[in-house]
């Protein structure tokens, strides 16, 4: 863990992708990578309507102030 996030190591591929803010509070709140989303697949990147960050099994995106996770 950082002052403004976490960089999360995925056990099963030795991979590691940075969160941070609102998306790492909300994967954190979720249940991390025992979560319906798994493990991060990439850092978190800028889209057009705020940050995205894609997992193993969908994506939480935070715009505009909220916070969406579309995982299954």
């Amino acid at each position: 863990r950082f002052a403004s996030g976490t960089v999360y190591l995925n056990p099963h591929t030795a991979s590691a992708h940075a969160l941070w803010g609102r998306i790492d509070a909300r994967y954190d709140e979720i249940g991390l990578g025992a979560s319906p989303c798994g493990y991060p697949t990439s850092n978190m990147h800028r889209v057009e309507t705020g940050l995205k960050a894609r997992f193993e099994h969908g994506v939480i995106t935070s715009s505009g102030g909220e916070i969406t996770v579309d995982c299954s």
